[in-house]
C-alpha cells in the first residue's frame, strides 16, 4: 500500500527527528511504500490559525523561575557563575547533520504551503498521523492539517501513538478537536491523558494507547544504526532540550565525587571553551544514540532521551521534570511503565552519585516489558495496515 505520513519532521529537535525515521521505518519493513508528506507546519492564513496564539506573544513565565534567573544574574555579576549565552539557531554543522540524517528517510513533494495539500489533494491509500506532539495546542504550527482534513473522501486515515502533550485542552479546541477526529478510521494516542481526554470528547471507546513509535525498532537494530563515540574512559551525559544550566552543574557536582568526565549534548548552547564539561552542540541523531549507549549515567530533561537511555540500555539514568512544565505526564507514563518512577530526579537534585547508584536498573526486566509493548504496538499497526482500502 502507499502510505502517507504526518508527523513533526526535519526540526531542530532530535526526538522529533527520531520518532519520524522510526515510524517510518517500521511501515518501510513490513513492504510499505511510505513517505513523510514535506508539509509547511507555519500559519499563513486565517483559515490555518495557531491554536494557542498567546503563547507566542508573551509567555507567563513562572515566579520560581524568575528568581532562579536573577540569582544567576547576580551570581555572574560577583564571579561565581559564568555567563550563558544562548545561539539565534542551531549551528551550521548541526544543521548540514540533520539535513544529511533526513536524506535517509523519505518524504513526498514539498508542499510549501499549509493550504497546498487541499489545493492539489494526495493520493495515499492511507494516511497516518504519526507520532510525537501532533496534536498538543501549544506548539508554533498551523493544528488543522496534523488531521489530516486535506484527505480525500474515502481515503483511510489513522492514528499511532499520537500525542497532545498536555493534560488539558480549552473548551473550542475540544470542539475542534472533535470534529476533525469524526473521521478517522481508527485514532491510537502515547499518553494516558490523550486518551482519557480524547475518549471523554469524542465519545469513542475504541481509542487505544501505544508505545512511542522510537520503540518499534529494537535495541540491535539502534545499535546498528548509531555513530558511538571513540570514548574509551568513563563519562557523564547530560542531554538536555534547551540549555539547563542546573542539569549540567549538577552533573560537574557528580564529576567532583566520580572523577568521570562530563558530556553535554545540547544543540542550543553555544560551544563553552573551559574544562568542567565538554559542549557538544552539533552532534546528529544517530551520535546522540550512541553517546547514551556508552555513558557511566546519563541526566536528560528529554523524553526521548530517556527513551534510548532505556533502549540502549544505559548503564544507569535520571530524568529531570521541570516542576512548571504542562509535558511531564509523557514521561511520568513511560517511566511507571517500565517501573522506573524512582529514575526521575528530586527538583532540588540533592542526590549524591552514591545514592544514584543505589538504585540500579533490572533490564531483563525491563527489556521484557519493552518487548511485549512491542510485539502488541507492532501487530497492531501491522494489521491496521493490513485492512484492505474499501
Amino acid at each position: 500500500m502507499k502510505i502517507g505520513l504526518v508527523t513533526v519532521h526535519k526540526a531542530p529537535n532530535y526526538g522529533a527527528n527520531l520518532q519520524a525515521y522510526a515510524t517510518w521505518k517500521f511501515i518501510q519493513n513490513l513492504g510499505h511504500d511510505c513517505e513523510i508528506l514535506d508539509l509547511a507546519l507555519t500559519s499563513e492564513n486565517p483559515r490555518f490559525p495557531l491554536m494557542r496564539p498567546e503563547l507566542y506573544i508573551k509567555q507567563k513565565t513562572p515566579m520560581t523561575v524568575i528568581l532562579k534567573m536573577w540569582v544567576r544574574k547576580v551570581c555572574v555579576f560577583l564571579g561565581i557563575k559564568k555567563p550563558i549565552y544562548f545561539p539565534p539557531e542551531i549551528l551550521p554543522s548541526a544543521k548540514l547533520k540533520f539535513d544529511k540524517f533526513n536524506e535517509l528517510i523519505k518524504y513526498s513533494k514539498k508542499y510549501s504551503t499549509v493550504s497546498a495539500p487541499y489545493q492539489s489533494g494526495t493520493d495515499y491509500d492511507i494516511l497516518i498521523t504519526g507520532s510525537d506532539q501532533v496534536w498538543n495546542p501549544q506548539q508554533p504550527w498551523a493544528m488543522e492539517p496534523m488531521f489530516l482534513t486535506f484527505a480525500k473522501a474515502g481515503q483511510r486515515k489513522i492514528s499511532y501513538a499520537a500525542s497532545i502533550g498536555v493534560e488539558e485542552l480549552r473548551e473550542n479546541e475540544k470542539t475542534l478537536f472533535a470534529e476533525w477526529l469524526k473521521s478517522y478510521e481508527l485514532i491510537s494516542v502515547r499518553e494516558t491523558a490523550a486518551l482519557t481526554l480524547l475518549s471523554e470528547i469524542t465519545g469513542r471507546t475504541d481509542i487505544v494507547k501505544n508505545i512511542d513509535p522510537t520503540f518499534l525498532l529494537s535495541q540491535d537494530e539502534w545499535s546498528e544504526f548509531a555513530i558511538k563515540p571513540s570514548i574509551s574512559t568513563p563519562y557523564i551525559l547530560v542531554f538536555t532540550l534547551g540549555h539547563n544550566q542546573e542539569l549540567i552543574d549538577y552533573a560537574i557536582r557528580i564529576k567532583a565525587e566520580t572523577g568521570y568526565s562530563v558530556k553535554v549534548v545540547c544543540l542550543m548552547a553555544m560551544p563553552y571553551e573551559g574544562d568542567e564539561y565538554e559542549s557538544i552542540t552539533d552532534a546528529c541523531p544517530r551520535e546522540l544514540i550512541g553517546y547514551i549507549s556508552k555513558a557511566e549515567l546519563v541526566l536528560t530533561d528529554s523524553f526521548h532521551g530517556t527513551v534510548f537511555s532505556i533502549l540502549m540500555k544505559a548503564k544507569n539514568f535520571y530524568t529531570y521534570l521541570f516542576s512548571y512544565a504542562k509535558r511531564n505526564c509523557r514521561m511520568i507514563d513511560l517511566l511507571a511503565l517500565v517501573g522506573l518512577s524512582d529514575h526521575i530526579l528530586d527538583n532540588c537534585l540533592s542526590d549524591s552519585y552514591h545514592e544514584l547508584s543505589k538504585r540500579q536498573i533490572d533490564f531483563a526486566k525491563v527489556s521484557s516489558i519493552v518487548d511485549a509493548e512491542r510485539q502488541r504496538c507492532g501487530d497492531w499497526l501491522t494489521n491496521v495496515l493490513s485492512i484492505k482500502t474499501k
